[in-house]
């Protein structure tokens, strides 16, 4: 699983799940992990299994609001991991297909394999919907000024109020993975390409990857960022896009990832939670 001529990264624990997993939620305490068999696993700071939970449908990601936290799942529900037992916490619709979540202030934004970006209040109520330029919407991030929206032709905001959008920002590439910090959001597309946009829309630098950049993240305020690609290679770069290193994971292609604490925490095709001490 090491590409060739390249150094493994250090890996500090690692979880096997059980199949390919895309959902990682990473806590002060612990680490959650959600597969494509609807399994998802909470683990310890050193990858012992403290809780576990099987969920109808594959789990495409895992976010947190506060106290509370919550699964995307392929059945078209989200589920609340807070209790013994998960249970329902807002019903999209069978036929939706759920690529990425996000919460803030318990309204919940979905985006789906068509490209549509659609809000819920904590009442399960759909507040708006609106069709991005592009398909395949993998990045929504959402904070008390609007929604992020990333797909098949860029970036793009919408007031978190009403859905009018604010500005839209062209990749070259079509976006795979979106992170957002206070006042940027970052997106890796297909390209190699990792941009870093301005909430106001601004791009600032691009730092490239030598393959599809499949996921990514960063440190508080951007000051490192992070990457994977789809060689199984893991990168890390100043905020002005300078690369400092390039790493094997050792686990795969990373499909989802999230930095804590100087650790990046990743799950990959394979299955594997793993922590990188970065």
């Amino acid at each position: 699983l090491t590409p060739m001529n390249m150094s493994r990264a250090p890996a500090l624990w690692a979880f096997q799940s059980g199949a390919s997993a895309y959902g990682v939620y990473a806590a002060a305490d612990r680490c959650w992990v959600g597969n494509e068999a609807g399994k998802v696993f909470a683990v310890d700071d050193r990858g012992e299994v403290v809780s576990k939970y099987k969920l109808p449908d594959g789990v495409k990601c895992i976010v947190s609001d506060g106290d509370w936290l919550y699964a995307g799942c392929d059945d078209g529900k989200v589920y609340d991991l807070g209790g013994k037992a998960p249970h329902v916490a807002y019903e999209i619709a069978r036929d939706v297909d759920i690529y990425w979540l996000d919460i803030s202030d318990a309204v919940l934004a979905v985006s789906d394999a068509n490209g549509a970006v659609t809000t819920f209040n904590h009442e399960d109520e759909s507040q708006w919907r609106r069709d991005s330029l592009g398909t395949r919407g993998w990045m929504v991030r959402c904070d008390e000024i609007g929604v992020y929206h990333g797909h098949t032709a860029g970036v793009t905001m919408y007031d978190w109020e009403d859905g009018r959008q604010i500005w839209h920002v062209p990749t070259h590439g079509g976006v795979l993975f979106g992170w957002q910090e206070e006042t940027s959001v970052y997106a890796g597309t297909g390209s190699g390409q990792l941009y870093t946009i301005s909430k106001k829309g601004e791009v600032g630098p691009i730092a490239q990857c030598d393959s599809a950049v499949f996921s990514c993240a960063a440190a508080p305020d951007g000051r490192f960022l992070f990457a994977a690609d789809s060689s199984s290679a893991i990168y890390c770069f100043r905020e002005d896009g300078t690369r400092l290193w390039k790493l094997a994971t050792g686990y795969g292609v990373a499909l989802s990832m999230q930095y804590r604490d100087e650790r990046l925490y990743i799950v990959t095709q394979n299955g594997t939670l793993a922590c990188i001490d970065a």
